[in-house]
C-alpha cells in the first residue's frame, strides 16, 4: 500500500492528470444558465423597473448600486474563504452551489415584486434589502462556488480550459435568451401601463426586423468577448508582461474602483448626454483602455519572438 506520503503523492498525481468527459463538461456548462438567467434579468432591467415602474429616483437607485458594489467586493473575499475552509463528503464548492439555488431564484422574484402600497421610503428600504441580498449574498455564493469547481475537479490546466469553454458558452446563450424574451415584456411609457400582452411568436419577427437589435447584439458579443478575454488573461498579464504575479490583485482593484465610481455617475451622464451618447462614450473609453493595455502586450511579443 505504501506510506501515507506516497499515497498522497499518488492522489495528487492522479488529480493533476484528471480527465473530464464531454458529458460532464456540458453538464457543468449548463450550470451557468440558471444563475445567468437570474443575474441577466436583474442586470438588464432592474434599473428600468425601479425608476419607471416603482417610481424610485434614479439618483437613489444609483447610490444603492454603489453601496451594493462595495458590499459585493467584501462578500467575494468572505465567500472565497468559506469555500476554502469547507470540507465535506460532497466536496468544497458543490454544497454551496446547491444551497444557493433556491434562495437565488426566490430572491430574484422578490427583487421584481416591490409592493405597490408602500411609501417611497418603504419601497427604497425594500429595494436595498432584496437587491443586496440577491446580488451580494445569493449570486456571490452561486457564481463563486460554480467557478471554484473548475479548479477542484482537475489539476490539468487544459482540462480546466475545456470546462470553462462550455461554461461561458451556456452563460452567453442564457444572456441572449433572457434579453430577447424579456424585451417583449418590458414597457416603459405611460401608455404601456395599459395591459398589453405580446407573445414570443408575435414579438420575435418584429425583433428580427429591427436593425438596432443586430447593432446591440454585435456590441454585446464584442463586449462580452473582450471583457472575458481580459479577465481570463489578467493573471498572465501580471506574470509575463509586468513580471510580477502579485500585481494581479492591484490590477483587480484598479479595474473595480472606476466601475464602482462610474456606477453612480451613469444616471447623471445619461440624463445630460442621452443613452446613445453615453453608450458611445463608454465604448470609446473602453477601447482606449484596451489599446493602452495591448501596446505593452505587443511590445512583449516583439521582444520575445522577433
Amino acid at each position: 500500500m505504501g506510506t501515507k506520503a506516497q499515497r498522497q503523492e499518488m492522489t495528487m498525481e492522479t488529480f493533476n492528470h484528471q480527465k473530464i468527459g464531454m458529458f460532464e463538461k456540458i453538464a457543468y456548462g449548463m450550470s451557468n444558465m440558471g444563475g445567468n438567467i437570474c443575474n441577466t434579468a436583474i442586470a438588464s432591467f432592474i434599473t428600468l423597473y425601479y425608476t419607471d415602474s416603482v417610481g424610485i429616483a434614479a439618483a437613489t437607485v444609483g447610490t444603492m448600486l454603489l453601496i451594493a458594489r462595495i458590499f459585493d467586493a467584501i462578500s467575494d473575499i468572505v465567500m472565497g474563504t468559506v469555500i476554502d475552509r469547507t470540507n465535506t463528503k460532497w466536496g468544497q464548492a458543490r454544497p454551496w452551489f446547491v444551497l444557493s439555488i433556491l434562495p437565488f431564484v426566490l430572491s430574484t422574484i422578490l427583487v421584481f415584486a416591490v409592493p405597490d402600497g408602500m411609501s417611497t421610503l418603504g419601497k427604497t428600504i425594500y429595494m436595498y434589502v432584496t437587491y443586496i441580498f440577491t446580488g451580494v449574498i445569493c449570486y456571490t455564493m452561486n457564481s463563486l462556488a460554480a467557478v471554484s469547481m473548475q479548479s477542484l475537479m482537475t489539476g490539468d490546466t487544459k482540462e480546466r480550459m475545456g470546462l470553462n469553454a462550455p461554461y461561458q458558452i451556456f452563460g452567453f446563450v442564457s444572456i441572449i435568451a433572457v434579453n430577447m424574451v424579456t424585451i417583449n415584456l418590458v414597457e416603459t411609457t405611460e401608455e404601456s401601463k395599459k395591459e398589453i400582452k405580446v407573445t414570443l411568436r408575435q414579438g420575435l419577427p418584429v425583433l428580427l426586423r429591427n436593425k438596432y437589435f443586430y447593432i446591440v447584439l454585435i456590441l454585446s458579443i464584442s463586449n462580452y468577448i473582450t471583457i472575458n478575454t481580459f479577465n481570463a488573461g489578467g493573471v498572465y498579464y501580471a506574470m509575463y508582461i509586468l513580471g510580477n504575479g502579485n500585481l494581479f490583485g492591484l490590477m483587480t482593484i484598479a479595474g473595480m474602483l472606476p466601475t464602482i465610481l462610474l456606477t453612480t455617475a451613469v444616471p447623471y451622464v445619461g440624463n445630460k448626454l442621452g443613452k446613445k451618447n453615453t453608450l458611445m462614450l463608454g465604448y470609446i473609453l473602453q477601447a482606449v483602455g484596451f489599446v493602452i493595455v495591448n501596446i505593452s502586450v505587443i511590445h512583449w511579443i516583439t521582444v520575445q519572438f522577433l
